[in-house]
């Protein structure tokens, strides 16, 4: 039986995500070590998960960073995961909640815009290769028109490859993938100022 005030959890929430992702950071920290001395270890991280491992790497050392309420430097990490792999972004709108309860609205977006300018720095070389080579870095680095094989998805098994392959569907998903998370962020305090 618990005393009068003893905890029951083993520490605090961030304490616990941080805990989490140095586990993350060490089991995926290990492969990429490897990678310059195993070709089967190069093949299955980078070249058959195409950056996934790096990627998933990085994106753990920026947990840990914020975990640790630093919250400039798991930003800037955060961006260079971005810019190994896009997947990173699917973490960006629980990030963007937690950057503005951390450090809110003018904290939260002085962050974002840090993100931002570490992506300006990472694509300057093709930036500023010329006007052609810029807008062409750009319409393929942000290639939101690209569709996807029916074939190869699991929830879109449901509907007709025509239904799948509909803007329609597409912008419907958007809208309603956009409004959950402004629906999500209602009531949002700033708990965990620090």
């Amino acid at each position: 039986m618990l005393a009068h005030g003893e905890a029951t959890s083993v520490g605090t929430p961030a304490t616990r995500m941080g805990e989490a992702a140095r586990v993350a950071l060490v089991s995926l920290l290990l492969p990429c070590l490897l990678l310059p001395f195993s070709r089967r270890v190069l093949s299955l991280y980078v070249l058959r998960f195409f950056n996934d491992g790096v990627e998933a790497a990085v994106v753990a050392a920026s947990l840990l960073l914020f975990a640790h309420n630093a919250w400039a430097a798991g930003t800037v990490i955060y961006s260079l995961a971005v810019g190994i792999k896009m997947n990173a972004l699917l973490l960006a709108p629980g990030l963007a909640v937690l950057l503005f309860q951390a450090r809110g609205p003018l904290g939260g977006t002085a962050l974002i815009g840090l993100a931002g300018v570490v992506q300006l720095v990472v694509g300057a070389p093709f930036l500023t290769a010329g006007r052609a080579e810029a807008a062409a870095y750009v319409a393929k680095a942000f290639e939101l028109s690209r569709a996807f094989l029916q074939k190869w998805s699991v929830n879109g098994a449901a509907y007709s490859a025509d239904t799948f392959a509909s803007a329609t569907l597409s912008r419907s998903l958007l809208g309603l993938h956009l409004g959950l998370l402004l629906a999500s962020t209602r009531g949002t305090g700033t708990a965990c100022r620090g």
